[in-house]
């Protein structure tokens, strides 16, 4: 729920940052981006030295690294400073996030995983529901530094209560073995990729250094998936992708959440440049998106137990696909408490479809392999959330400059409404385009073992 929290309330203050430091919008997405990253590239490893080291063991000092770079966050004097405390922070986040489905289901038995999923997704869902008018009012009345402020009383007490209430871990005598190359080369690829979709807008597609940056990440990709085949204990079990459940529900939790948060990226932008309204404003708006997964998440977590999940997580991403469509049409005119029904109708359409397929997922495997997939999960809705602040700004900042011939180097509060809405417009249609794409990789999930 902390790091939930905290990513929704940071989403709300990002408006707020860049008009402080005059930050573009390529610049300040890395506030999330690098967060994000680090966790991107770390879900794996750490999602496997969980099973092997211990999850309680390891979920316990995930609190200390998040708990301690919150402090260096609210202390950053610039967006560069900012963005190395979020790495750290990134760091804490990723150990604790990879192994929290694992623990949830491993204290249920198979007959509700559904309804543990379902749990989890109402956790996750009241932290993105708090965090959202939280940060708003925080960044409005006082600091958007006390953001990172409160997560040191959450933090202390939810290390202190894991130690009282999660199961030990059990004794094992075998030897840890960490996959190390696996890890670096996965680290370096994710790295690479993103820099260099970042910087398309800047350098150009046809430059040198972009399609350099494309060529070095395929070529890390390559060389990890490489190590993973020939190393059994490796951070990744690719024998596991060769069961359609597992590669199509995995790759329709990535393009779910890379459509998703194109629009949950720049609709906080929206709401501030176009429309007008406060960041305390903003908040409760985004906090419209929580309420309807909140409310879906556990009834399609228990009727996923009852019916399965082939028919609820399609019909939810079919449904996405036409609310990012019909998105596309919000403009200058457009009252808050429209984009407050759209958020939630998005919210409740997302909870139809993830507690089915992360339960799908995690009933796919025996018990030793919870941690190995429960960090796929994450990695896949990580990857998704990066991608998608990605491609959002990249796509809003292609059409601004080909449209109005603006500079590769402009801030938001730069953009005359009508172009912003333009650009806002022409990135959720890529987002309905990309749900397609999701909806295609759930119906794949269905087929036949091979």
């Amino acid at each position: 729920m902390m790091a939930t929290m905290d990513s929704s309330a940071v989403n709300v203050s990002l408006p707020t940052i860049a008009r402080l430091y005059q930050a573009s919008l390529n610049d300040v997405e890395w506030v999330i981006v690098s967060y994000l990253l680090t966790m991107a590239a770390l879900l794996l490893p750490f999602g496997r030295l969980g099973d092997q080291w211990g999850r309680k063991k390891l979920f316990r000092v995930g609190m200390v690294f998040f708990t301690v770079s919150s402090i260096f966050c609210a202390l950053s004097l610039s967006v560069p400073q900012l963005v190395v405390s979020r790495i750290i922070q990134g760091i804490g986040g990723a150990i604790f996030i990879s192994i929290t489905p694992a623990i949830l289901v491993d204290s249920f038995p198979t007959s509700e995983r559904g309804k543990a999923i379902g749990l989890m997704g109402t956790i996750v869902s009241t932290g993105l529901m708090v965090g959202a008018p939280l940060g708003g009012f925080l960044t409005h009345y006082l600091s958007w530094r006390w953001i990172f402020l409160i997560n040191i009383p959450i933090g202390i007490l939810g290390y202190f209560l894991a130690g009282m209430n999660l199961p030990k871990d059990p004794v094992s005598d075998k030897k840890i073995r960490f996959d190390f190359p696996g890890a670096l080369s996965i680290v370096l690829a994710s790295s690479t990729f993103l820099f260099a979709l970042n910087k398309i807008s800047t350098w150009g597609m046809d430059s040198v250094w972009t399609l350099g940056l494309f060529c070095v990440s395929f070529l890390l990709f390559i060389q990890f998936l490489k190590i993973e085949h020939k190393n059994p204990l490796g951070v990744l079990d690719l024998n596991l992708f060769r069961r359609p459940l597992i590669l199509g529900g995995s790759f329709s939790l990535l393009f779910h959440f890379m459509a998703l948060f194109i629009l949950y990226f720049l609709t906080p932008f929206y709401l501030t440049e176009v429309l007008h309204l406060k960041p305390h404003e903003v908040g409760l708006t985004l906090m419209f998106f929580s309420i309807g997964f909140a409310m879906v998440t556990p009834i399609s977590g228990w009727l996923s137990d009852k019916v399965g999940s082939r028919i609820l997580s399609p019909v939810g991403l079919s449904l996405l696909a036409i609310l990012y469509f019909g998105a596309s049409t919000l403009n200058e005119r457009s009252q808050g408490w429209h984009v407050s029904l759209l958020l939630m109708l998005v919210g409740a359409c997302g909870g139809l479809f993830q507690a089915p397929n992360n339960s799908a997922l995690l009933g796919a495997v025996q018990r030793p392999h919870l941690g190995t997939v429960s960090s796929i999960i994450a990695t896949m809705r990580t990857f998704g959330i990066m991608m998608g602040v990605a491609f959002g700004t990249l796509l809003f900042s292609l059409y601004v400059q080909l449209t109005n011939g603006l500079g590769k180097h402009f801030t938001p509060q730069e953009v005359p409404a009508h172009l912003f809405v333009g650009g806002y417009h022409f990135a959720l249609l890529c987002a309905a385009a990309i749900a397609c794409i999701a909806v295609f990789f759930s119906l794949y999930r269905v087929r036949p073992e091979f």
